[in-house]
């Protein structure tokens, strides 16, 4: 916010790549953690800074539309990295999908350079201004240059009770897919199953494409939900269709686990991990979309605190991940996170009905 969205792209990139190549050349095991750790603090910006961008260039009731495309990517790159990453490392070495990942950043940032242009609205116009000295833009309401806040001021939205059910939703979203993901390559190498890393990586394609599909039907559906809410009427109404999705996170992942704990045939356990993929996409296209038009002021701020609560709750529960499924087995570990999921849906949709009824969709 305070020094436009492209130097922060950039300058994010730059550093990611660095600490990738020093990743290449890690000589132990705690160098890798360290700078591993560094690429994920600086790639966390793109994201929460492509969801600004986002909200910068297209209105509300086309918004979900392009958060759905936007997270498109965002989505199957886990899909993507097994699929690269396991022929890579079974031909050349771990080391490999570094090199992989240094190329493809460089790629990134040369596009964000020439091909990106500053959308914050107080840089781009003021660029516009040097750019056309004889015209000039009047904006209805006058807007001030930013000023640099402290950067732990946005989690003050992590209290805010209108937005946060629907931030909680989307982190236990995020979390069992982030879960589900890295355990599915664990079990498919282990016995019964004995799948080597290449295969592996083949049989993350089926929920990469329903990735792909629900990104941007979750969009989709999330603006024409907002339209036939009453838009601005009731901003609530956009998440009516990803929390009706939403019930296929659990659904899939107690099919995940309950497949996995008995070591059935892989199938059950792509289809579980597909219906997952589904309705978190949907969930986490309409609430980025709700939480920018919400607060459309702090859009960055926001998506910065949905992010951090995101990450830091993903991280605490991956760790415990593997501890947690050996002490219950993995059957019984999915079905409590996904009776997680079903408190925050229920606590989001309770939120949701008033919101609805009162803007009065709901007859009394």
């Amino acid at each position: 916010d305070r020094f436009g969205r492209k130097i922060t792209l950039i300058v994010a990139l730059i550093i990611f790549i660095v600490a990738t190549i020093i990743c290449i050349f890690a000589p132990t095991i705690a160098v890798l953690i360290v700078f591993r750790t560094l690429e994920g603090a600086t790639i966390s910006a793109t994201l929460v800074v492509g969801q600004s961008l986002v909200g910068d260039i297209f209105p509300e009731e086309k918004r979900g539309t392009a958060v759905g495309f936007f997270f498109l990517l965002f989505n199957i790159g886990p899909i993507m990295g097994p699929i690269v990453g396991g022929p890579l490392s079974y031909a050349f070495g771990w080391r490999s999908t570094f090199v992989f990942l240094t190329i493809y950043s460089f790629i990134a940032i040369v596009i964000v350079i020439f091909l990106i242009p500053e959308t914050h609205q107080y840089f781009a116009k003021e660029h516009f201004h040097k750019t056309n000295p004889n015209k000039r833009i009047i904006d209805a309401q006058p807007i001030e240059k930013p000023s640099f806040e402290k950067p732990w001021k946005s989690l003050i939205h992590l209290i805010d009770l209108t937005i946060l059910p629907y931030m909680a939703i989307s982190t236990t979203a995020y979390c069992i897919v982030i879960i589900s993901s890295p355990l599915f390559s664990i079990f498919l190498s282990e016995s019964p199953y004995d799948y080597t890393e290449d295969i592996i990586g083949y049989l993350y394609i089926p929920n990469g494409v329903v990735l792909v599909i629900g990104s941007i039907f979750g969009g989709w559906i999330s603006d024409k939900a907002y339209t036939y809410f009453g838009q601005e009427k009731c901003l609530e109404g956009r998440l009516v269709p990803a929390l009706c999705l939403s019930i296929l996170i659990p659904i899939g992942l107690i099919i995940y686990g309950w497949i996995f704990d008995y070591k059935l045939n892989v199938v059950g356990s792509i289809i579980g991990m597909c219906l997952i993929g589904f309705g978190q996409t949907a969930v986490e296209s309409a609430v980025s979309t709700y939480l920018t038009s919400k607060k459309q002021s702090e859009a960055a701020a926001v998506i910065a605190a949905n992010t951090f609560f995101n990450s830091f709750v993903g991280g605490i529960i991956l760790t415990c991940a593997v501890p947690m499924y050996n002490a219950m087995g993995i059957g019984p570990y999915c079905s409590f996170l996904a009776s997680l999921n079903v408190i925050t849906i229920v606590w989001s949709g309770v939120l949701v009905y008033k919101n609805v009824k009162t803007g009065g969709y709901v007859a009394m």
